[in-house]
């Protein structure tokens, strides 16, 4: 089962995150387990501290450019990516 875990320290756009990888997974009938990390040596860890909000899926990080919360939009654009490097490695 495919692994999602949002990475962010603001609460409410992790929230807002969640709402919308969950709209993402609805759409693409795709099954997941979301999981949500705030802890900040975590997050240290990660090297992502400076490119909050990011999304690990399957152990790959992805972020954007503005510290804007992912639409859904934007996170089924990254499971294609992540899906067409599956099947490429494949």
């Amino acid at each position: 089962m495919l692994a999602i875990t949002i990475l962010d320290h603001d609460l409410d756009r992790m929230r807002m995150c969640e709402e919308a990888v969950h709209a993402a997974l609805k759409e693409m009938e795709i099954k997941s387990i979301v999981t949500g990390v705030s802890e900040p040596p975590y997050l240290s860890r990660m090297n992502v501290w400076d490119r909050l909000p990011a999304l690990e899926i399957e152990g790959r990080v992805w972020s954007r450019k503005s510290r804007d919360a992912f639409t859904k939009s934007e996170v089924i654009a990254l499971l294609r990516k992540h899906y067409m490097a599956g099947a490429e490695g494949a």
